[in-house]
């Protein structure tokens, strides 16, 4: 992911590995229901290890942003990490697009400004 003028759009390619199935368009049910997490340690401990491995995947882009010094005034790399994460997870998605009825090209229009608003210096 680039980080580019604030106007422009983020549209991941159908072909980029790193991007969540979902904003490739797919009809994938995402996230695990957050009730089978609570009965059971095993999906527990697997949703935990795709998250950490998620936050790490995710750690080039936040630090591309703040090597090319395009980072809102006053964010910290750690901050924006954190922030990216949780904008980026599947609950998100989940709770507009299978909850509330969003289409998923509003949701990662949403998404896309969501986090050049967050992240990136105007």
């Amino acid at each position: 992911m680039q980080f580019v003028h604030r106007r422009a759009r983020l549209k991941p390619s159908s072909n980029d590995t790193n991007v969540n199935p979902d904003l490739r368009g797919g009809e994938r049910l995402t996230g695990l229901d957050p009730r089978l997490l609570r009965v059971s340690p095993a999906l527990r401990k697997l949703e935990q290890e795709f998250e950490k491995i998620r936050f790490e995947m995710q750690d080039d882009r936040v630090r591309q942003l703040f090597e090319q010094g395009r980072q809102k005034p006053g964010l910290i790399l750690h901050e924006a990490r954190r922030i990216l994460w949780m904008y980026t997870s599947r609950d998100v998605y989940r709770m507009l697009v299978h909850e509330s009825g969003w289409s998923p090209d509003r949701y990662q229009e949403w998404l896309s400004q969501t986090l050049l608003d967050a992240l990136v210096a105007s």
